[in-house]
């Protein structure tokens, strides 16, 4: 069953599905389609930043982190926290 091409909740969850799976390609194309439909769903730019970061793209990473960042305003702080968390680190390893 796909999602209705339009609904980019059902892309993001079914990213983190993938995700929890192994399935990395098929988590960043959701997470990327969830983007493309609703660009100010923030949770998809820190789970694809996160994704990004596996596969040693850092300044794409950042950029996502940086989004995630401005979306949310405060309202997920412990999301909020680990982005930083993992911004800190990408300054030291890369």
């Amino acid at each position: 069953m796909s999602p209705c091409p339009t609904y980019a909740v059902a892309f993001f969850n079914r990213g983190l599905v993938r995700q929890s799976q192994g399935d990395l390609d098929g988590a960043l194309a959701d997470f990327d389609r969830a983007i493309e439909i609703t660009p100010d769903l923030a949770e998809s730019y820190f789970y694809r930043g996160q994704l990004l970061l596996c596969r040693k793209n850092p300044s794409k990473a950042a950029r996502d982190f940086n989004h995630f960042l401005a979306l949310s305003h405060g309202s997920k702080p412990l999301l909020e926290s680990r982005v930083k968390e993992l911004m800190d680190q990408m300054m030291v390893k890369y």
